[in-house]
């Protein structure tokens, strides 16, 4: 039923979730088939609450070894992460971005200066496969 037929006493069903992937997971499926384009998206969400402690503008979220023990894969350059500041009115630090540090084996969130209070991090962590 389209949604203009609903009326008040109806149920509304809910919109579709929609996930954005990068460019190559959507049009490489065109280009490797059918295989790739059913690949499942692994998606994990959570908050991590992070302390810069001292280190001029970054946290550490994981390490290399606890990438592994949370999700269950070693980390590769197939996996996205995703942050953003969870609680904007605890501190109003920006996160910026998300990095490797491969020499460092861990992953880094970014702020947009040097962070001196705990900070809660929202993330997204996927790959597809």
């Amino acid at each position: 039923m389209p949604f203009g037929d609903l009326t008040p006493t109806q149920n509304v069903p809910s919109p579709p979730v929609v996930t954005v992937c990068p460019a190559h997971w959507i049009y490489g499926a065109y280009s490797a088939g059918v295989r790739e384009s059913l690949s499942p998206l692994h998606l994990y969400t959570g908050s991590s609450v992070l302390y810069d402690a001292g280190s001029g503008g970054y946290a550490t979220l994981w390490t290399f070894s606890q990438f592994r023990q949370q999700f269950g894969r070693d980390w590769g350059d197939d996996v996205c992460v995703s942050a953003m500041n969870g609680d904007w009115d605890a501190n109003g630090r920006q996160v910026t971005s998300v990095r490797v540090t491969r020499s460092g084996n861990r992953i880094d969130v970014m702020f947009d200066g040097k962070n001196t209070a705990h900070i809660r991090v929202n993330w997204a962590v996927m790959w597809r496969g």
